[in-house]
């Protein structure tokens, strides 16, 4: 019986981990970007402005998702992109993390070789 309800909560402990852990990382992300932005761009359009424009800091983070892909999609920038990606992955601790997320995000950005484009069948681990 014990083992039938161990076996039981590590499948349940996977599917939760499969199913949050992109999703809380990606959320995390957000909030982070949000929250280090909004106060700063709201505070300088109120300095020059006059007005309190709620809502900047979102626009900003989109902004700046957008001006970061546009970077990184060029041509001239693509080796300065290489470059601190391959400096990145020297550094202990970060390379596990960046090559997690990395790998995470890219099959959604790969429209040629995403591998969701796939029907597979993997049988779940009982054991």
């Amino acid at each position: 019986m014990l083992e039938i309800w161990s076996k039981r909560l590590r499948r349940w402990f996977i599917a939760g981990l499969v199913l949050l852990a992109p999703t809380t990382v990606t959320i995390f992300i957000m909030l982070w970007l949000f929250q280090h932005l909004d106060g700063p761009v709201r505070r300088a359009i109120a300095s020059a402005t006059g007005y309190d424009v709620p809502g900047s800091g979102v626009l900003a983070t989109l902004l700046i998702i957008l001006f970061a892909g546009a970077i990184a999609s060029s041509i001239a920038t693509r080796g300065l992109v290489l470059f601190l990606e391959r400096a990145v992955e020297r550094i202990p601790i970060v390379r596990t993390l960046y090559g997690a997320v990395k790998q995470m995000i890219t099959p959604f950005a790969d429209e040629k070789n995403n591998p969701f484009q796939h029907v597979v069948m993997v049988e779940f681990p009982d054991a």
